[in-house]
């Protein structure tokens, strides 16, 4: 008994302490993981179901020419019929264009313009391509047992009852795994620049027949979704919303506690400027984190990265130390963004503007086999950008 009180009363203490904590959140709009220099045209080449150069990394050039044959082969063999793997591939490309053509920062560019293009040796209409492969396909209907409660008719004591009962019954159940390999290829020099993998695994929900397990494609759509959405963040900026929390208040000061409600309400500017004016006042040091944080969802950060260099320099603390540190990570990241946008449409401005003219007034040539590449090319990837919420 002594123990389910001290358990009851750790539980009230804790839901207390949390419903006192204030959050405020901000939504900021992160730079592409990956620099595209000014690239402003993309084409999707349609995913494949044949590995070919895909898992052999960056800094080598393809042959985009190899690419569309491959597609039209890997569907031949299938005779026209939509396999598993390859209606996995198809259902991936297509999420891919919709949710990309939504998109205002890229032109997207249809495949066929650039098989069109490669075939008659005009210009190249984009400037960089994205494709990708389903391999390591596996596709099972598997067997498994489970028990249900059956409704049952019983003789007992001269008449005839109704009993449940638990009974061992056949069930039938879909396991997919793949992995998807998905590229970035610079159509100036066809050098790949960037390859990623994800792993997919997903079983079904288990059904009563073999023919009524759902298909894979079903088993695997909010997978393929989620990997859609991947791959926009890495070619185009994205929004992520972030919550922070504020420390609780210790002063027992009803002003601090005005300041806690307008952040609550969302009215962060007036609650910002009283949490400031408490600090001069008082020197609170949570009046002037808070402050710092509150600065942080207005996106303030110069101001916000003083206060707390001001904060460690007079109270010291772990909090302190995380959001200067997610500050200045919040500085670098906008500073990306803004040389990301900064090189839209410059790429296109000159020598590209040249080599079409020179392309069209040039007789068709057959694309050639890709040589040795070189190390320069339109992408630089960065994964040093996770931020933690504080």
């Amino acid at each position: 008994m002594k123990f389910f009180y001290k358990s009851l009363s750790f539980i009230l203490f804790m839901s207390i302490f949390f419903s006192c904590a204030t959050t405020v959140r901000t939504t900021i709009e992160r730079p592409a993981e990956l620099d595209l220099n000014g690239a402003e045209e993309l084409s999707i080449i349609p995913f494949q179901t044949s590995a070919g150069d895909f898992e052999k990394g960056i800094d080598i050039t393809v042959s985009v020419i190899d690419l569309f044959a491959s597609i039209a082969t890997g569907h031949n063999i299938t005779h026209g019929k939509l396999t598993d793997q390859v209606e996995i591939a198809d259902y991936l490309t297509r999420e891919i264009e919709s949710s990309f053509s939504q998109s205002n920062y890229m032109k997207l560019v249809p495949s066929s313009a650039v098989q069109s293009a490669i075939t008659s040796g005009t210009a190249i209409p984009c400037d960089v391509y994205l494709t990708g492969n389903i391999s390591n396909f596996k596709n099972d209907i598997n067997k498994t047992y489970d028990f249900e409660y059956v409704e049952v008719k019983v003789f007992e004591d001269g008449e005839i009852v109704r009993k449940k009962e638990k009974r061992k019954v056949l069930k039938f159940y879909r396991e997919v795994s793949f992995d998807v390999y998905y590229k970035i290829i610079d159509a100036d020099t066809n050098r790949i620049t960037s390859v990623q993998t994800e792993h997919v695994h997903k079983t079904s929900s288990n059904a009563d027949k073999s023919y009524q397990v759902e298909s894979a494609l079903e088993c695997v759509k909010y997978q393929l979704q989620s990997i859609s959405s991947q791959i926009l963040r890495q070619i185009q900026p994205y929004y992520v919303t972030k919550t922070y929390t504020l420390l609780k208040d210790k002063t027992k000061n009803e002003q601090m506690k005005t300041a806690n409600q307008l952040a609550k309400k969302g009215l962060l500017k007036e609650s910002q400027k009283l949490f400031e004016s408490l600090y001069n006042e008082f020197r609170y040091p949570e009046a002037l984190y808070n402050s710092a944080i509150v600065l942080v969802t207005l996106h303030e950060y110069e101001k916000a990265r003083d206060q707390l260099n001001t904060l460690i320099s007079i109270s010291p603390s772990s909090d302190a130390y995380a959001a200067l540190d997610d500050v200045q990570k919040e500085i670098n990241q906008r500073e990306r963004l803004k040389q990301q946008k900064n090189l839209k449409g410059k790429r296109n401005s000159g020598a590209k503007k040249n080599s079409e003219k020179q392309n069209q007034n040039s007789k068709p040539v057959k694309q050639e086999k890709p040589v040795t590449p070189q190390k320069s090319g339109i992408f630089s990837s960065d994964y040093d950008d996770d931020i933690e919420d504080l």
